[in-house]
């Protein structure tokens, strides 16, 4: 409910002026819409189909599946809206792929054959 407060006061008192959006604007009104997005279209539905249908299981017991269900893909609908930022997805690439680990080693200094002979 706070975030809709701000939101709706950010939106009414012209703090943010649309005339004057730049890239990094941009960037920051999508993680905020990602934000609301998943709160109020994932989490928050599927916790109310929780709670209702696990309080009258006897009526509603598909409610409360259903509302798992929601609150199961919030995690993976998170995931995908975090990979639609350019830097996120960067760094998950090169996490996974161990470039940080490959670049460390391209890094270091070999030792050489003729270094070896002259240290021995």
């Amino acid at each position: 409910m706070y975030f809709c407060y701000v939101w709706i006061t950010i939106w009414y008192q012209g703090y943010m002026k649309l005339s004057s959006v730049t890239a990094g604007m941009k960037e920051l009104i999508w993680y905020f819409f990602r934000i609301f997005a998943v709160f109020n279209l994932i989490w928050l539905p599927g916790m109310v189909l929780g709670v209702i249908g696990g309080s009258h299981v006897w009526k509603y017991a598909n409610l409360a599946k259903v509302g798992l269900l929601f609150c199961g893909i919030q995690p993976i609908i998170s995931f995908c809206f975090a990979m639609m930022k350019l830097d996120v997805r960067n760094y998950t690439i090169n996490l996974l792929t161990l470039s940080y680990i490959r670049k460390a080693q391209e890094s270091t200094p070999t030792a050489t054959d003729d270094e070896l002979e002259i240290a021995c």
